[in-house]
């Protein structure tokens, strides 16, 4: 390993990394800002002393905050990737059970919350809208020709 001493610990190693603009933070580096946010030490303290902006360590901060994880983004996941061109009611539920279901559990932990989808036909299904119903799951009422 070249620029390291074995007698280094992992955090030694990574306080000296030179992070780029966009490049990931570590989740060890993330642990370590919510750490010392959760001590009391203030947010700029936590930038100066990590080498990072203060921007990063609120935006960090801020996820904790408001999913209690320290996950890369909220919300943001593989793209699901569908293997038919046309997607029908029956494929979209399946879509719902892969994949919306699983984060929904991970980002809410039981709390309630409202899903959003538009009005295109396997949306509006009657098989789509009983399946949601069954589950209990909102869903924020969209108007038809919505300019969003």
């Amino acid at each position: 390993m070249i620029g390291y001493k074995k007698s280094l610990s992992e955090w030694q190693c990574l306080s000296e990394v030179k992070m780029g603009r966009g490049s990931p933070i570590p989740p060890m580096l993330r642990r370590k800002i919510v750490e010392q946010y959760q001590k009391g030490v203030s947010q700029r303290k936590i930038a100066k002393s990590l080498k990072l902006s203060s921007s990063t360590v609120h935006n960090i901060i801020q996820r904790f905050r408001e999913s209690g994880t320290i996950s890369v983004r909220k919300g943001q996941g593989r793209k699901t990737i569908l293997d038919a061109r046309t997607v029908n009611a029956e494929r979209y539920i399946q879509v719902l059970e892969q994949h919306m279901l699983p984060s929904r559990r991970r980002l809410f932990q039981g709390r309630p919350c409202i899903f959003q989808h538009d009005n295109v036909r396997p949306h509006t299904a009657s098989i789509t809208t009983s399946w949601l119903r069954r589950r209990r799951i909102w869903v924020l009422k969209w108007p038809a020709c919505s300019p969003d």
